[in-house]
This record gives structure tokens, C-alpha cells and sequence, in this order.
């Protein structure tokens, strides 16, 4: 039941894509650990010795920030154009609030990561059960809880927002990083909870919606439909330790040199970009646009993502199949499905009746699962028209008729 249920949220979703990263120009060779956008323009990145670089034209070009320390920085937030947050490697909470021209520390306090469920009301947290709360966008901190020890202390490690008054950390119960046993925690306005999840150590963790969500660490990668309260494992070949949500079930990640994508959670994942250097963040500026960084100064940057592909299933079909379009006849749009029994390059182009090609549909990397596309003829005469599906393991045609 369980599995249904969590396939039928799948059905008919907008799948994303892309097909091509572009490397830009960042002006620096140092590793980029964090980025985070407030708009469609405005950006921040943060990296190793306190390299910050700014963008404000999403992401096309970059440049320096003076942040006013050698310290690591691994964690970046953007609350509006002039303010930021960042967290540096010692465990200092920085932030800005002109743009990124001047810094200061606002908390000097062993902080493992910082979450914001708006744009005033945050935390931010570590291990042994430190948490600070602010409700002025970082201006200030008040000590919710620390000093804890033993199999009940919380040790916070990655927090994302839930909604506009909750966010959630992946952890350990246990004053120390791994912890004794692992854990999730929802931390919300006026209270906290938690999960206790005997997962292996959690170090990421992201929401595409209120119920939805991916968590990740040693040894674990799990789904959950209802906020946290419960995790599914899933196994698939790739790793992805960062993942952004572009929509409740489509998601962006990077692990090593890869840029993966999932249109299930994360169910399944495919490998949609290889690069030559190891990424360590990304987020999707606008569901349209999106931005990673990495080693040696690396920035990649992709735009227009989405494609007219929506996935119907996501579970295992029984075999490759590429379905008669409907309607047939048509005018002037049709409807194709088809299905991939593995991660899958797709193509599906369309001929005219003499074999000459008049229109390529998809031509990505998609995950396992049944899919749907639509063609639009509106510019084409009446007659009789060919569409092929080409894999790796399968090819296969199909005939049909548009009448105008």
C-alpha cells in the first residue's frame, strides 16, 4: 500500500531536464562549497580562504566580494538583495547587509549549519544539542538549547526550510557528528520534534514541498511523503550530497563530478551532466535556471531545463514500449508515450512520409518510468507523419495522420 500510494503522487507531474552545463567565469581558482539566490538575478557563492563571489545577472558573470576573513566558508543564505548570512568553517555565523560590500560575525558559536523558514526567522545549529534562534534575519541570536550529552542530545549537521514557519536538520541523537543514532528534526516556531532513523550519518537533506522530501548520508539515501515522520530507503547507482527541488518530486543534486536529476523524489536518479572537476552545491534559481559550484572556482550555469515531457509512472515498466500517439487522426497536438525499463538517452524525433527529419521531441537523459510527450503540428501540413523512439536497447516507429 505504502508503495502505491507513494507512486500515485507520481502521476502526470512535470518532469525537468537539461541537457548542457556551461562552465562561467567565477574569478577564482578556490573551492566553492555553497551558493544560494534571493531572485532570478542576485546570487551569492562561498568558498575555501573566504572567497565570496556575487552575481546579478543569474549567473552569467561573477564577481569578488570582499569578506574580510581567510576562514573556510561552507554554507551561504540569501535573505533579500542586501542581506546574507554565511557560515565559516571555525563555526562563526557572518552576515551582510548591504549587498555583500561589508561583513561581520554575529555569532561566534561551533555552528554546524543555519536554516530559515522566512526571510527574519531562522536557526542556527550544531552538535550537542546547540541551536540559536533569530526572528531578525541574523541580526541578533537567542540560546534555545546546548550543552546536551548522551543518546538524547540532538546534533544538528544540515537544515532546509519545510514552509514559512518550520524547517528540518538531518542529524544524530548523540553529542557528537555521528551520533549513536541518526535522526531528523523539525523544528518549528514553538516547538521541535524528531525522528529517530538508524540510517547512517545524515548530512544533507531537502524538502520539494511540505510532505516531500530526500535525505542522504553514509551508507543511506531515503524518501519521505509526510513531512519526516517517515523515511523510505532507495538504491540507485550515482550519489548526490546536495539536491535543490524544483517541484514536489523533481529535483536537482550534484555528488562528485556529477549533476544528477530525479522526477520521483528520488527514487531513481539519472546522470544528466559530467563534469572534470568535484561539485558541492547547486541550487535552481527559478525551476528554469540552475546554478552549481565546485572545485577550482568552478561555476556551471543551465537554462531553459524544462522540456514538454511529463512522466505518468515512475515505477519499473515490464518492458521498453513506445505507445501509439492519441489522439490519431489530430489536430493540431497529439500525445506520444513511451517507456524506459532503465535509466535511458532518449530520443524521439518526428519524419515526414519520404524520411526527411521535420522535428526532434526529446533528446535527454531520463530516468526509469513511463513517459509523455506532446507534438504540435501547427505548422505543418496535413498528411502522414513518423515517430521513432531511439535508445541504446530500443528502437521503434510509429505512423500518424494529421488532418487540418
Amino acid at each position: 500500500m505504502k508503495i502505491f500510494l507513494f507512486f500515485a503522487i507520481l502521476l502526470h507531474s512535470p518532469l525537468t531536464l537539461q541537457s548542457q552545463w556551461f562552465p562561467q567565469v567565477s574569478g577564482t581558482t578556490n573551492r566553492l562549497e555553497s551558493v544560494s539566490f534571493i531572485n532570478n538575478n542576485t546570487g551569492i557563492a562561498c568558498g575555501l580562504s573566504g572567497t565570496i563571489i556575487k552575481t546579478t545577472n543569474a549567473g552569467l558573470n561573477w564577481y569578488t566580494l570582499n569578506s574580510g576573513t581567510s576562514d573556510n566558508l561552507v554554507q551561504v543564505i540569501m535573505l533579500s538583495g542586501t542581506t546574507a548570512l554565511v557560515v565559516y568553517e571555525n563555526g562563526n555565523v557572518g552576515r551582510t547587509t548591504n549587498g555583500g560590500t561589508n561583513w561581520s560575525v554575529t555569532l561566534g558559536s561551533s555552528i554546524e549549519t543555519i536554516a530559515f523558514c522566512n526571510n527574519t526567522t531562522g536557526w542556527a545549529a550544531g552538535i550537542s544539542c546547540l541551536r540559536y534562534k533569530t526572528t531578525n534575519a541574523g541580526e541578533t541570536w537567542n540560546l534555545q538549547c546546548s550543552g546536551g550529552s548522551g543518546e538524547g542530545t540532538p546534533s544538528y549537521l544540515f537544515g532546509t526550510p519545510i514552509n514559512d514557519t518550520m524547517v528540518i536538520f538531518a542529524g544524530a541523537r548523540g553529542n557528537n557528528h555521528a551520533g549513536s543514532s541518526r535522526a531528523v528534526f523539525r523544528v518549528g516556531l514553538n516547538s521541535w520534534d524528531y525522528n529517530i532513523l538508524d540510517l547512517g550519518l545524515l548530512g544533507s537533506i531537502a524538502m520539494g514541498s511540505y510532505t516531500n522530501g530526500f535525505v542522504v548520508g553514509n551508507g543511506y539515501k531515503g524518501i519521505t511523503t509526510n513531512t519526516g515522520f517517515s523515511w523510505v530507503s532507495t538504491s540507485y547507482s550515482g550519489s548526490p550530497v546536495r539536491v535543490d527541488f524544483v517541484s514536489p518530486v523533481n529535483a536537482y543534486g550534484v555528488g562528485g563530478t556529477n549533476i544528477y536529476f530525479t522526477s520521483n523524489i528520488g527514487a531513481n536518479w539519472a546522470v544528466n551532466f559530467t563534469y572534470s572537476e568535484n561539485l558541492y552545491n547547486l541550487q535552481m534559481i527559478n525551476g528554469n535556471v540552475g546554478v552549481a559550484v565546485g572545485d577550482n572556482g568552478t561555476v556551471l550555469r543551465n537554462e531553459n531545463l524544462f522540456t514538454s515531457v511529463n512522466i505518468v509512472s515512475g515505477s519499473v515498466p515490464e518492458k521498453f514500449y513506445l505507445s501509439q500517439n492519441y489522439p490519431n487522426p489530430f489536430n493540431p497536438e497529439t500525445g506520444i508515450e513511451f517507456s524506459i525499463t532503465k535509466n535511458s538517452s532518449v530520443k524521439i524525433k518526428v519524419f515526414d512520409i519520404l524520411g526527411k527529419e521535420i522535428k526532434e521531441l526529446i533528446n535527454e537523459e531520463l530516468p526509469v518510468g513511463t513517459y509523455r510527450t506532446i507534438f504540435n503540428a501547427g505548422d505543418l501540413p496535413s498528411g502522414i507523419y513518423i515517430y521513432r523512439i531511439i535508445t541504446p536497447d530500443f528502437t521503434d516507429s510509429r505512423k500518424m495522420m494529421l488532418i487540418k
